[in-house]
């Protein structure tokens, strides 16, 4: 995941392996609002902006068929 911290737009490098479906979620940790974004299967990163979100601290998850299999911390400023 780059960049961390960021400003706006941030990748998230996946590998779903052999699952059927997965998305990532972002959660704001001060508000507890949380966002989720499909992902494509084929390929093996995401692009996200949050340029309309809150500066301040998030969890990015990756969940693979319904099963959180990654979690990371991410700084919006």
């Amino acid at each position: 995941m780059s960049p961390n911290p960021t400003q706006n737009d941030f990748t998230v490098y996946y590998n779903v392996g052999s699952a059927t479906a997965a998305f990532i979620t972002v959660t704001n940790l001060n508000s507890g609002v949380s966002d989720n974004y499909l992902l494509d299967l084929s390929k093996t990163y995401k692009t996200i902006n949050l340029s309309s979100k809150p500066n301040g601290q998030y969890i990015v998850n990756l969940v693979t068929d319904n099963v959180i299999v990654d979690t990371k911390q991410l700084i919006k400023n």
